[in-house]
């Protein structure tokens, strides 16, 4: 697939109503959706954590991990997260902790490189089932839940 026809339907896709995109069957729905994020900038993705306990000061260390797979190398770099907000909120008769995070710009660059290869054919796809807050250590994190609106018309 050329990156013009990639941009080219994601547009027309953004184009059309949230209630039309969401008569369309899942799997058109889903290939829609990983187009948006091939066309984004990841500085515009959104990361949710929920969690039963509180992070404290490990909530400003979190970062996420980007990888693609070239030929038989996989190639992989961290980068930080940026804290937005923090919040208790209150769930039947239990308190959730909500940390939203921002992907730091210096991410987009590795980004941008990954998905040129793949649209050259010089690489495997981003993983983006990896995608998601990581920290030196998840002891707090232990049976938690991640919420991932990267786009805020996608939901969780």
């Amino acid at each position: 697939m050329s990156e013009v026809t990639l941009i080219a339907g994601t547009a027309g896709w953004k184009l059309q109503p949230v209630a039309v995109r969401n008569t369309y069957p899942e799997f058109i729905q889903k290939v829609y959706f990983t187009a948006e994020l091939f066309t984004s900038k990841v500085t515009d993705w959104e990361l949710y954590l929920v969690t039963t306990n509180p992070l404290g000061a490990a909530s400003h260390t979190a970062y996420i991990e980007l990888s693609y797979q070239r030929s038989d190398e996989l190639i992989a770099r961290q980068f930080p997260l940026i804290l937005i907000s923090e919040n208790a909120i209150a769930v039947q008769e239990a308190v959730l902790y909500r940390y939203k995070y921002k992907v730091h710009e210096q991410a987009q660059a590795f980004f941008a490189d990954g998905m040129q290869l793949r649209l050259s054919k010089r690489a495997k796809t981003i993983r983006f089932n990896y995608i998601q807050p990581l920290f030196e250590s998840n002891e707090n994190l232990k049976g938690d839940r991640l919420n991932m609106p990267f786009y805020q018309t996608m939901g969780y």
